[in-house]
């Protein structure tokens, strides 16, 4: 047990030393700003995997969810963001479900422009249409699964060791809060999260195959 904490930590330091080399552009301007402000101080403190790579979607300045809902049409945001196990890639998708019951995703690929590591950018981008039988689906197959049980969490054993893992962090903010969870996915795909992510794949027109052939 002694060794395996002490690998967890030895590994942690390599994914801060990590996180380090590919902050970019406005990760730098924000070095003292836990997560580049994408997440709360005490969620991008839960450990160095929670916030990794998170920059990114600063970069191509995509909006934190956790500082509150930004229109009254909206009821709940969601966002599953898929980070690169070195940080070379993300592809994020945000779900806004609006008070009707509809809903849109919105697909983004993030990377860094060729021969460059300052900043990253949009590669791609899309949008999608959900209607209010998907979205009942969605909220259905969150809840079942307990996609957002924690305020703060993981997914992940505490006792195994992931290096270079492709993460997913999950988001969601509503009026009552945030909350925000994630899961080192390339390495560990909990049978519980199966359903609602292959869902939220299909509403918003992204492929595992595509993810991870960057």
């Amino acid at each position: 047990m002694i060794l395996i904490m002490l690998f967890r930590s030895f590994i942690a330091l390599l994914v801060t030393i990590a996180a380090g080399l590919v902050v970019s552009g406005n990760a730098k301007a924000a070095a003292d700003e836990p997560a580049c402000g994408m997440l709360p101080p005490k969620t991008a403190e839960l450990d160095p995997f929670a916030g990794f790579g998170v920059c990114g979607l600063k970069d191509a300045r995509l909006q934190p969810l956790w500082k509150g809902l930004k229109s009254d049409k909206l009821q709940q945001q969601s966002r599953f963001t898929f980070v690169d196990g070195h940080g070379r890639w993300l592809w994020t998708i945000r779900i806004d479900e609006r008070v009707n019951g509809k809903g849109r995703a919105e697909v983004t690929r993030i990377g860094y422009p060729t021969r460059s590591r300052r900043r990253m950018e949009i590669k791609r981008h899309w949008h999608r249409n959900i209607s209010k039988e998907d979205m009942q689906r969605f909220n259905a197959l969150t809840q079942e699964s307990q996609v957002w049980q924690f305020e703060n969490g993981t997914w992940d054993d505490q006792e195994a060791m992931y290096l270079h893992c492709a993460s997913l962090k999950m988001e969601s903010v509503t009026q009552a809060g945030f909350r925000f969870s994630y899961v080192n996915i390339g390495c560990n795909r909990p049978e519980k999260l199966k359903a609602t992510l292959e869902h939220v794949l299909d509403v918003s027109g992204l492929r595992w195959k595509t993810i991870f052939s960057n």
